[in-house]
């Protein structure tokens, strides 16, 4: 049936045939560029031990065939040589391959298992993509480089094995392996790049070396059953939605290596009870820890390397506003009060501007006072009696009546002693009959 193949100086140029199984002749030498792509009847093939290079898309969306039988001749596989083979269930690659090519393997629906060799060096983008039956990964000690998405959505895929001879891993390469259970990185690894863990949402654990320097944008994203995550002290810097919707992370333990945290860093992750962020923090950026609604408090930015809060209540002020007012103590800026208040009383703890913020709460004394009450505010209303600049006699009866008002014994309690300490009262009469109870 050599009729059915066009040769060409050794090289197959052209498949003419329809057979299901397919013998390449022994005079082919290497296999072109897109020779039997859509042959849909094909189920399988052998190679002859005269082949040393397969060409790009030469068997693409051969989607009936089984089985391929790749010689240790062959040198050099093309783009996409396999891809879209959905039929496929194993693949044996040989000794004498050095590198797995652009997209091969991509959307080989059907494979569970794929034997990569010692002589291996590289695995490159897409390889394996969307190899949804994929369950286990052995990668040997002679790789170095793991491509961008070389395993993006192989779903079934449960566990790898990354060497210590890998130096780099490129990014999404593990993109929405949503039931990769645990990774071991190694101690080659310098940083962990872009979404390369994004969307595994089974991952329970992760081991990150002291090698790693940085954590990119997106690293972990929606991987909601990681519960906790130890960052070395290598880590300076952790990128913008790099544990985004981590839901299932209960605290974090942020090195003092870190210098920055991205933005939405750590967006949704509505488990998390604590974080310790050091003082080598200086830039906490716009939403790192929006929606971790556990937080008592959610670190917004760090002026002085002193930690200020984001409010409670933003309604719709930017974080450029708020950083602006904190930079420039712009305390005439038009914001919502809300925000303006817990910004200005953490100031005020913190010790930033007090000439500039001790004359503003002195201006807006009756309304900033009632901010405290109804945000039952203890501890700065201590410390704003104990420096006797704002309470004064005239209107501390305000404040009590405004305290029972709303149901806040403890503040009017603490209000009366303090007014009882400074003599205030006209006579001890008017302790029980002053204030509408």
């Amino acid at each position: 049936m050599n009729q059915d193949f066009e040769i060409k100086n050794g090289e197959l140029i052209k498949y003419h045939g329809n057979a299901k199984e397919v013998i390449i002749p022994d005079s082919v030498t290497s296999i072109g560029n897109h020779v039997f792509s859509f042959c849909k009847n094909l189920t399988s093939v052998i190679i002859p031990d005269s082949v040393k290079s397969i060409g790009n898309e030469a068997f693409s969306w051969c989607l009936g065939l089984l089985s391929i039988t790749i010689p240790d001749s062959v040198t050099a596989i093309g783009k996409n040589a396999f891809s879209f083979c959905k039929s496929l269930k194993s693949v044996s690659i040989p000794d004498s391959m050095t590198s797995i090519g652009h997209s091969v393997f991509k959307h080989c629906e059907s494979l569970t298992s794929v034997s990569i060799p010692d002589s291996v060096k590289s695995i490159g983008n897409y390889a394996f993509s969307f190899c949804e039956s994929l369950t286990s990964v052995i990668i040997p000690d002679s790789v170095t480089s793991i491509g961008y998405s070389a395993f993006k959505n192989c779903s079934g895929l449960t566990s790898v094995s990354i060497p210590d001879s890998v130096t780099s891993i490129e990014n999404y390469a593990f993109y929405n392996c949503s039931h990769l259970i645990s990774v071991i990185i190694p101690d080659s690894v310098t940083s962990i790049g872009y979404g390369i863990f994004s969307g595994c949402k089974s991952l329970i654990s992760v081991s990150i070396p002291d090698s790693v320097t940085s954590i990119e944008s997106s690293a972990f994203y929606g991987c909601s059953k990681l519960k906790s995550i130890t960052i070395p002290d290598s880590v300076t810097s952790i990128g913008n939605h790099a544990f985004e919707y981590c839901s299932g992370l209960t605290s974090v333990n942020i090195p003092h290596s870190v210098t920055s945290i991205g933005d939405s860093a750590f967006y949704g992750c509505s488990g998390l009870i604590s974080v310790i962020i050091p003082e080598s923090v200086t830039e906490i950026k716009e939403h790192a820890f929006r929606g971790c609604t556990k937080l008592k408090q959610i670190p917004m930015m760090i002026v002085d390397n002193k930690i200020l809060y984001e409010p409670e209540s933003r309604n719709g002020v930017s974080f450029s506003e708020i950083r602006y007012f904190v930079q420039n103590h712009d305390y005439s800026m038009k914001i919502h009060p809300d925000v303006k208040y817990n910004l200005i009383f953490q100031m005020y703890m913190l010790g930033f501007d007090e000439e500039g913020i001790s004359e503003y709460i002195k201006k807006n004394s009756v309304k900033m006072f009632r901010y405290l009450i109804d945000h039952e505010k203890i501890e700065i209303i201590r410390k704003i009696l104990d420096s006797e600049k704002f309470v004064m006699k005239r209107s501390i009866d305000g404040y009590i009546q405004y305290a029972i008002d709303h149901k806040e014994y403890q503040i009017q309690l603490i209000l009366t002693n303090y007014k009882q300490q400074k003599n205030w009262y006209q006579n001890i009469d008017e302790i029980s009959n002053k204030f509408k109870l």
